[in-house]
Parts: structure tokens; sequence; C-alpha cells
């Protein structure tokens, strides 16, 4: 696995976003290790600030299909 320690932030943030907050996913994109990105994403607060804003909008996403399908299914009350 290679150093990501020459990525631009912005570049690791646009991974980030198009990996949905996944870091396995993202890490594997950036040609990198989950530990070396974690590492990443804790010395550089935007990056840090950013993965938590991407998995916020994940969570909302998921929150409003859920409240769609709710409407036509008694039986999906239950997960919420």
């Amino acid at each position: 696995m290679g150093a990501i320690s020459d990525v631009p932030v912005k570049a690791v943030i646009e991974q980030l976003t198009a990996s949905h907050g996944n870091i396995s996913h993202a890490a594997k994109k950036l040609g990198t290790s989950r530990t070396t990105l974690h590492k990443y994403v804790n010395e550089h607060a935007t990056v840090a600030a950013a993965l938590d804003d991407i998995r916020e909008g994940e969570i909302d996403d998921a929150e409003l299909m859920l409240y769609d399908r709710m409407r036509s299914s008694d039986t999906l009350l239950i997960f919420f």
C-alpha cells in the first residue's frame, strides 16, 4: 500500500465523498490502507470534519428513504 501523505486534502475528501464515507473503499481507491487513511483523517481536521458531514448526510438519506417506504408498509415501522 502506498503513502497518502502527498495526496492533497481535496482529493481525499472527494474520494471519501465518492465512497459515501466508507474508509475501506476510499483507502482502496487511494491506494493505501484503512489504517493509513484513518491516521490521515485524524491528522487533518478539515478531512475529519468533511467525513463527519459525509456520514451525517448518508444517515439523513437513509432516514428519508425509510420515511418514504414506511408510508406504504407498516412492517417497516419496526425498523424506525
